[in-house]
């Protein structure tokens, strides 16, 4: 296996060639900031943030052997432009660019967007944490088949000017998306029955929230005296 934080920091590192059965530990290649080429064959497992900051990366092939991959892998991979996966590998799938598990119910990382909109494919049911962090997506449209959108999902996405919640999400996991400006307010459909407080699912994230009395909406927004409850 490649260790923890084996290769963090490594400035100068350009092009890794990983071959064997292996496992990447977390942060191995954490701030590669120059690291440009990946090749990895029979890689059986890819830890926490293993490529977090590398900041050259422009595209990334995960082969059929991948049996498991952490949170954070591609964060502040802001060049990131292609993510593509084996068709024999049985855990994962990619499309247009996104990461999602075989069976594509759960969207698990994307890569930056360069400023476009992107729209969750029908069927997928959960966000994971860090899915869109620090990406340059400039919109989302989320399918009513989603229940639940993890932390850290939308952190640091500071060229996303739109995001619609749809009715059927039940889960607002703390820190979904923080230092965002909506002017519009948050529109907060009544399937949701849980709004993280501690850490905020809105953390630093002004506009009023607007949903239906007695909701977790209005709930939520009686804990922040700064945000006003609007019944709709």
């Amino acid at each position: 296996s490649v260790g923890a934080f084996a290769f963090y920091y490594c400035a100068n590192l350009k092009s890794v060639e990983i071959q064997g059965s292996t496992v990447l530990s977390e942060s191995c290649f954490s701030y590669c900031s120059a690291l440009e080429q990946v090749q990895m064959s029979n890689v059986l497992a890819i830890g926490d943030a293993v490529f977090y900051g590398c900041n050259a990366l422009k595209a990334i092939h995960l082969p059929a052997s991948l049996q498991n991959i952490g949170n954070e892998v591609f964060y502040d991979c802001t060049l990131l432009q292609s993510i593509t996966v084996d068709p024999g590998n049985p855990n994962y799938a990619a499309k247009d660019n996104v990461l999602f598990n075989k069976q594509m119910t759960r969207l698990i990382s994307a890569a930056s967007m360069m400023g476009q909109a992107y729209s969750l494919p029908e069927g997928v049911t959960e966000i994971l944490p860090y899915a869109f962090a620090d990406t340059i997506v400039g919109a989302i449209e989320i399918p009513a088949t989603v229940k639940k959108i993890g932390a850290n999902a939308f952190a640091n996405c500071t060229s996303l000017k739109e995001i619609v919640i749809p009715e059927g999400v039940t889960t607002l996991s703390p820190r979904m998306i923080y230092d965002y400006n909506s002017t519009s307010g948050w529109s907060i459909p009544s399937s949701v029955t849980s709004i993280s407080t501690e850490p905020a699912s809105f953390l630093s994230c002004p506009g009023a929230f607007y949903g239906e009395a007695g909701s977790a909406a209005e709930t939520y927004a009686s804990t922040d005296a700064s945000r006003d409850f609007v019944t709709y």
